[in-house]
């Protein structure tokens, strides 16, 4: 907003520029009575101080510019830092295949970390991914009971609405604004699968 408000006064005071110079050479000028060389001194200071306004707002604007390049590139990594030691958490917090209230309470603490910079499409789902885990402990539908469905259902809305881990790391994709695609499907895919499903690796794994 106050970048927004920066930009409107310098196109006014660009603008005033602009008319005073109208003024000046199209209507007062022609009709003084002073010599060649008295007009021509006035054009001259006119015209130094007109080119020296507009270089003064020239370089206000892009100190401005750059100012708010820095915030944006700052603001970014500071984005992707949280998001990445949000995740991480999530991550562990599943690696035993055990849930935790200790663990859900942490990963909510994260989340108002993660509301100072997210947007606001972003804390929704982290919002909803926080009910699910403090209401049902699963990070997925297939890890709920038909009890737990039933529960889902009832209480907070359709099963099909369930904030998946894969769907919330692709919100945090969309928040960030760099990458595209959609991959909460293919995160499911390898996520689902469980280590040595096949039983074909070797004990121990010595590899080349």
């Amino acid at each position: 907003m106050k970048n927004k408000t920066r930009d409107l006064q310098l196109i006014i005071i660009l603008l005033m520029f602009i008319l005073v110079s109208y003024v000046v050479f199209d209507w007062l000028l022609p009709i003084q009575t002073l010599p060649a060389f008295g007009v021509n001194v006035i054009v001259s200071v006119l015209g130094s101080v007109i080119t020296i306004a507009l270089m003064m707002i020239l370089m206000q604007y892009q100190m401005q510019s750059e100012e708010r390049k820095e915030f944006k590139t700052m603001l970014f990594d500071k984005k992707l830092d949280l998001y990445i030691q949000f995740l991480e958490m999530i991550f562990q917090m599943d690696d035993d295949n055990l849930i935790s209230e200790d663990e859900v309470m942490k990963v909510e603490n994260k989340v108002g970390e993660l509301a100072l910079v997210a947007s606001e499409d972003l804390i929704r789902v982290c919002a909803t991914f926080i009910i699910q885990l403090k209401a049902y402990g699963v990070l997925y539908t297939r890890s709920m009971t038909p009890k737990q469905v039933a529960s889902y259902e009832k209480n907070i809305g359709n099963i099909n609405d369930f904030v998946s881990l894969d769907e919330l790391v692709q919100a945090i994709r969309t928040d960030l604004s760099v990458v595209d695609g959609d991959v909460s499907k293919v995160l499911e895919a390898f996520v689902d699968m469980k280590y040595d499903c096949y039983k074909m690796i070797k004990n121990p794994n010595i590899v080349d």
